[in-house]
């Protein structure tokens, strides 16, 4: 307990230097430098007037990655007070890391034929049996000659379904010499 309250106030102290670096370029405090009300992040002015909001994620070296007003993000270098770009902290759902992933199938309603095969991060696992969010319940009815109807296949992190989908097509494509007829894909 004692270490993650090292680790904790370690972090704390770090953000609070990264927010004082900005006291010696800023004439006064201003009330954007005060969280906001709507998402309770620390307002940051840099001393040309660019704004930048606290991430709450931190860098490799433990410091806190700022999101400019713009869009961009950046760490403030702790020894000179330099701004250095940084890539977003945030995986976006491409991104093939560890998000919880499902495979799966669009079959035909009436001839349960395949019509795709794919890999989604917001299916069955993350919202409930019969409640996934990749399609509207119209998207599958339109489907299709016949509609379609939406099957998990199994689940896991995003790079190993992203690969078993690669081979299950490529599979079906030796077999059959095209891809189902909804998958883009003749890359």
């Amino acid at each position: 307990m004692v270490c993650l309250e090292w680790v904790f106030k370690g972090r704390l102290n770090k953000e609070l230097d990264a927010q004082n670096l900005y006291k010696n370029t800023a004439n006064k405090p201003t009330k954007s430098s005060k969280p906001t009300k709507s998402s309770n992040r620390k307002v940051v002015v840099g001393p040309n007037g660019g704004k930048g909001t606290y991430t709450g994620k931190y860098d490799k070296n433990n410091n806190p990655i700022i999101k400019r007003e713009s869009g961009g993000y950046y760490v403030k270098d702790p020894k000179t007070g330099k701004q250095q770009a940084v890539k977003s902290p945030n995986e976006h759902g491409n991104t093939l890391g560890n998000q919880p992933t499902e495979r799966y199938k669009l079959i035909n309603r009436e001839t349960n034929k395949p019509l795709k095969s794919g890999e989604t991060t917001h299916g069955e696992l993350r919202y409930g049996a019969s409640k996934q969010k990749r399609y509207t319940k119209k998207e599958l009815k339109n489907m299709g000659e016949d509609g379609a109807k939406y099957e998990p296949v199994e689940t896991g992190t995003k790079k190993p379904m992203y690969d078993k989908q690669n081979q299950v097509l490529k599979r079906y494509k030796d077999r059959y010499g095209e891809y189902p007829p909804l998958n883009k894909n003749g890359r």
